[in-house]
């Protein structure tokens, strides 16, 4: 191996200058020290301390609420509660029930049909060429 060679496979494992250079896995990982109890050797647990609050994700019951200011989950004529019977995603399917409902979209008619292109022959300079 020549010099200049061997010194591109060393310069190949230098880092890049913001790159993370340390990380730990296992026991040691941010993530692991921070749902480790205290049972883990974290050190004793002062029983005064109050749980910590974790901040939940937005449901996508309270997401709707917040925007449209109606809670998706009550019945609007009776209050009662509701409850998720099904998840609906298929297209086909979602078209057939609403069709079903009444509530379907107008159909739209189709796209007017297209014109003929009648496309001319031209030379390297964009002149036309006469077809015979």
């Amino acid at each position: 191996m020549d010099p200049l060679e061997w010194l591109a496979r060393l310069a190949e494992h230098i880092p890049d200058a913001a790159k993370h250079r340390t990380h730990f896995y296992a026991y040691h990982a941010n993530r692991g020290r921070g749902q480790r109890s205290p049972e883990d050797g974290a050190g004793p647990k002062d029983e005064t301390e109050a749980p910590k609050k974790r901040r939940r994700t937005p449901s996508w019951a309270r997401l709707i609420s917040k925007v449209y200011q109606a809670d998706p989950l009550v019945c609007r004529k009776c209050g009662g509660p509701l409850k998720i019977v099904a998840c609906v995603i298929d297209d086909l399917s979602i078209t057939r029930i609403l069709d079903h409902l009444g509530l379907s979209p107008p159909r739209q008619d189709k796209p007017p049909p297209t014109r003929e292109l009648v496309r001319v022959p031209v030379d390297d300079e964009g002149r036309a060429i006469e077809a015979y």
